[in-house]
């Protein structure tokens, strides 16, 4: 069963959450469609991209979001790292969204607002 975060969010369990954004549910002008999509393999993991469906992921919902500043929205950034710290585990995709710059393992995917 899912839990309540502050706000009335839905929060599945053993998951915490750390952000939250408004975003269209539909397409709307000057945004674009961003597409989230699960691995059910350990370790669980999202991935965000602008496909619709990419292999080994299964499509999970989708929102649309500006791809530009415009005044009032805050910067989103999606980040993915395919590197492991430990150089003899074989590292799998994964996907984080960040405020800030990436570091040690991660790279910039693109940026919503």
């Amino acid at each position: 069963a899912e839990q309540e975060a502050s706000g009335g969010l839905p929060v599945r369990p053993g998951w915490q959450l750390v952000l939250s954004f408004l975003a269209f549910e539909t397409a709307a002008p000057g945004t674009v469609k961003i597409c989230v999509q699960t691995s059910e393999l350990p370790p669980h993991r999202l991935r965000f991209g602008m496909e619709e469906r990419s292999l080994g992921w299964e499509p999970l919902f989708a929102f649309y979001a500006f791809d530009v500043p415009y005044p009032g929205t805050a910067r989103y950034r999606v980040q993915f790292t395919t590197r492991s710290l430990d150089p003899e585990e074989a590292a799998q995709q994964q996907y984080r969204i960040h405020f800030g710059d990436p570091w040690g393992l991660w790279e910039d995917k693109f940026d919503f607002y």
